[in-house]
């Protein structure tokens, strides 16, 4: 007894020292109590409506499975009542029952005889015969037909006068109904002589049927209400039309449940023959009353026993919670003790948890003074973290700081738009920058940082993630700890390959125009020596080719003259060239297609290229027009051909080919730069020796040639790039050596849709008498001028000759005749052709002109300012070709041709 007295003190004590009044252990209990009576209350309702949901769902399928089943019994009273229908129609008794009508003209008797012995094999409700007006002739049984009296107004009825036989659900006032409407021939007649109705009533004995089938009570409706069911249709009330309506309508079974009378519908949509109904199935449902009873006082049972257990797992809870919470109540005090003196009286009295928030407020706050000076010391380290970071991020320079085993630790912004990879997918990863695949200069350099080098703005080579090649500006150094070894590596990278670019585009630009002024200087000396030579050459040409025609065949002297002028003619030809590659030489540009060029040139090119060479041609259809002189197309296709030949002694294949290209952006290579733009092109491939850089370089370049002393002169490919380039057109070269050499012309596609056609002028031949024409000369050189006076005076002409302009003009006002035609020379001191053949043309209006030059870079420009009555003439001259354009002119003139 004292054992237990000494218990219990020690148990009061303790409940004592809890303050049961103050404690939270009260509350804790309440709150577990509450919320284990709202689950059991929810658990409930749950409960009920999943016996709900489980038992519409049961409901549901059920009455998926009874629409089957009558679907099957309404077909096979349909299928019944059809093939009835069938055999009636042909019966013999019945046919001539009918027959026997039709010829007594109202005896009914066989008719009658032979309905009554078939309608008890029957199980028809009705069975009647009607002629053919709709009037009934018998009726076997008591069943009338619906709508009897009005029969011809019925469709089906008309329907079947036309020989169909007809299976309808039909809708009257007397109800529902099955029937089949039998057309019946009587005998050797057509049409028919009277119609058969046979069928049954869908009424409360049809539902009772289906009831007796599937086990269930059933109704059928129409969505103005029930007009059959398995039981008294009085207590059907709670059927509801709009569903029947809706199920109707929208094709689907729609289920309701009545959970206060513990009932369910099921609205079926069915469809009888023609007809479409409603079947309602109801099911009695008051067995889940019982069920909801007897799960309700099993919850009320064991959620009694789940409370009780709640409040003592509760209590025993709190009990654990409040013995720990009073620990740190005590050292909470006893740490505001040691910072600050105070004891109990400074924690004020509630329960526990009030008592050790309150008590560690007071400690924490003792021991936050204590701290202050190590708060701020942190706050300006994380502050200076902070603006390193902010520096880092904000920098427009890449910043990578990686390990020793290349781990990235740092990797701001700018980096990721420079490389492309993202921070999640560096740092802690290793440093794609730094792949032995892609960065092995970077690598390289990388790895000396690691051993302690520094760099400073030194320029390396790396790649991006898209694979494309960067230029950087890398400074690195290395990173130390506290030991003073290297732990990582900082690098600060600049892109530069935008400068880079731009350097290379300016180094490719100075390179084209130190090209451009070389081509430019030796077309110039070119130009200035052929003007000067075809001065010369006009003297030589011109005189040796007098001399031929005043000597004859037995001169001994013949073979010399003709040499001279061989010589003579050769030295016209380079000359010619010279001109072409200065682009010096007057062009007569037109609209063409460069495929109409090679179509013509085809087979002389064949010949001229050797039979060891097979040779074809591609012109792609619809060619653009450009605007070029034919005979300089030739020019160009005939010296590719050729230098193509002569890169394959041993034979190839060459293929020339047009084509139309449009360049959407500009096209560089070496020092040719092709602008955006629309050109068609002339390409000549072979597959000949090919050509090194250091001679590609030097190609157009005029006396250079790769060929052997003596088998070329080096102006063939000068000349192309000449008349190329006088025609605003660029010539592209790709070769590998080995492997052949394509040249590909671009010149810019003419606006006109259709080439010029070449007008025929023909040579008129002036057979005027001698000293009729009146030739006004004009030419600074002398030897020219006599020669020409010669050729002139030769020809009977009367030749009016001035050293200069000056002169011509002088001439021009004192001749009191007329002057036919002005024959000038472009270029002269002082005064030149073009602006003496104005003055002339404004004193003399009318008189033709003709100019002359070997240097005739004026006359591109400015022979255009003249009227249509100008011609030219390129030097050197000769007696033939000078008379012959004269005479042209002249009797061109006689005949009223404009010049």
């Amino acid at each position: 007894m004292g054992r237990f007295s000494e218990i219990f003190g020690e148990v009061r004590a303790g409940i004592r020292k809890l303050r049961p009044r103050n404690t939270i252990a009260i509350p804790i209990v309440l709150l577990l109590l509450f919320i284990g009576a709202g689950i059991l209350t929810a658990g409930y309702y749950i409960n009920k409506s999943v016996f709900h949901a489980v038992f519409e769902e049961r409901e549901s399928n059920k009455a998926g499975n009874i629409h089957l089943t009558i679907e099957s019994i309404v077909s096979t009273e349909v299928n019944r009542i059809a093939s009835l229908a069938k055999i009636l129609k042909n019966d013999t008794d019945i046919v001539y029952g009918l027959f026997h009508y039709s010829g007594t003209r109202g005896d009914t008797t066989p008719l009658k005889s032979a309905m009554r012995q078939l309608y008890p094999k029957m199980n028809l409700q009705v069975f009647v015969m009607s002629d053919i007006k709709g009037n009934v002739l018998y009726r076997a049984g008591k069943e009338k037909v619906p709508g009897e009296g009005k029969l011809d107004t019925m469709p089906a009825f008309n329907r079947a006068l036309r020989g169909d036989q007809v299976i309808t659900a039909v809708h009257t006032p007397e109800g529902f109904g099955i029937w089949a409407i039998v057309p019946v021939h009587a005998f050797g007649k057509a049409k028919p002589s009277g119609l058969l109705f046979l069928g049954n009533r869908i009424d409360d004995d049809f539902a009772k049927k289906i009831a007796r089938e599937t086990g269930s009570q059933v109704f059928l409706a129409t969505p103005d209400g029930v007009f059959a069911g398995s039981y008294d249709a009085g207590s059907a009330e709670t059927i509801n039309p709009l569903l029947a309506r809706s199920s109707i309508e929208e094709h689907r079974s729609i289920f309701h449940m009545d959970r206060k009378n513990y009932r369910s519908y099921t609205y079926v949509p069915i469809r009888i023959v023609d007809g479409q109904f409603c079947l309602v199935i109801e099911t009695d449902t008051s067995v889940i009353k019982d069920l909801l009873a007897m799960n309700r006082t099993r919850m009320i049972q064991w959620g009694f026993i789940l409370l009780v257990g709640i409040a003592m797992v509760g209590t025993g809870l709190t009990l654990l919670l409040v013995w720990p919470l009073n620990r740190l109540r005590g050292k909470a005090l006893q740490a505001i003790r040691e910072y600050s003196g105070a004891g109990l009286e400074a924690v004020p009295r509630g329960n526990e948890l009030s008592t050790l928030v309150r008590a560690n407020d007071i400690m924490l706050d003792t021991i936050k003074n204590h701290l202050a000076e190590r708060t701020r010391a942190e706050d300006a380290l994380r502050e200076t973290s902070h603006t390193l970071h902010a520096l880092i991020e904000a920098s427009p320079l890449a910043v990578v700081v990686s390990d020793a085993s290349f781990t990235v630790h740092v990797w701001n912004p700018a980096a990721v738009r420079m490389f492309g990879w993202t921070e999640a997918e560096t740092i802690g990863h290793t440093n794609p920058l730094l792949s032995s695949e892609g960065n092995p200069e970077l690598r390289a350099i990388c790895n000396l940082v690691l051993h302690g080098e520094r760099f400073s703005n030194t320029e390396v080579c790396g790649r991006a993630r898209a694979g494309s090649e960067i230029f950087l500006a890398f400074s690195g150094a290395p990173l130390l700890d506290a030991q003073g070894e290297i732990a990582s590596m900082m690098a600060i990278m600049t892109d530069i390959t935008d400068a880079k670019t731009a350097e290379e585009a300016l180094h490719r630009s100075e390179e084209q125009l130190r090209q451009s002024m070389k081509m430019e200087a030796v077309g110039k000396l070119a130009g200035g020596v052929a003007h000067d030579f075809n001065n010369l050459l006009s003297v030589i040409t011109g005189y040796s080719e007098l001399l031929l025609t005043r000597t004859d065949g037995r001169n001994p002297a013949r073979r010399e003259i003709e040499e001279i002028h061989k010589a003579g003619e050769r030295a016209a030809a380079l000359t010619q060239q010279l001109l072409a590659f200065s682009r010096r030489q007057v062009l007569k540009p037109k609209r063409l297609r460069m495929g109409d060029v090679v179509e013509n040139l085809g087979k002389m090119l064949r010949r001229l290229i050797g039979e060891d060479i097979n040779f074809a041609t591609e012109s792609q259809e619809d060619l653009w027009t450009v605007r070029a002189d034919p005979n300089q197309i030739e020019q160009i296709l005939m010296n590719l051909c050729i230098n193509a030949r002569d890169a394959m002694p041993s034979g190839g294949t060459l293929v020339v080919s047009t084509a139309n290209v449009t360049l959407e952006a500009s096209l560089a290579e070496r020092e040719l730069t092709i602008p955006p733009g629309r050109y068609a092109t002339l390409r000549v491939a072979d597959n000949g020796s090919g050509m090194d850089e250091a001679i590609l370089s030097r190609i157009f370049e005029p006396f250079f040639t790769t060929k052997d002393h003596g088998k070329g002169t080096g102006l063939g490919l000068a000349t192309v790039y000449g008349i190329v380039k006088q025609s605003e057109g660029y010539i592209r070269v790709v070769s590998v050596p080995g492997e052949g050499t394509t040249f590909s012309v671009y010149l810019p596609a003419a606006e006109g849709e259709e080439p010029e056609m070449e007008e025929d002028r023909p040579e008129a031949e002036c057979e005027g008498p001698a000293g009729k024409w009146t030739i006004l000369l004009v030419e600074d050189e002398e030897m020219v001028r006599m020669l020409a006076i010669e050729i002139f005076q030769g020809a009977g002409y009367t030749v009016l000759d001035a050293p200069n302009g000056a002169a011509a003009l002088a001439i021009c006002d004192r001749h009191e005749g007329g002057i036919d035609l002005l024959v000038t020379d472009l270029v002269m001191p002082g005064m030149n052709g073009i602006e003496l053949a104005r003055r002339v043309c404004d004193a003399r209006p009318g008189i033709p002109v003709l100019f002359m030059s070997g240097y005739a870079e004026d006359a591109r420009e400015r022979l255009g300012d003249l009227d249509d009555r100008r011609d030219f003439l390129q030097k050197p001259i000769t007696p033939t070709k000078l008379s012959r354009k004269v005479r042209e002119i002249l009797s061109e003139r006689a005949a009223g041709i404009p010049v």
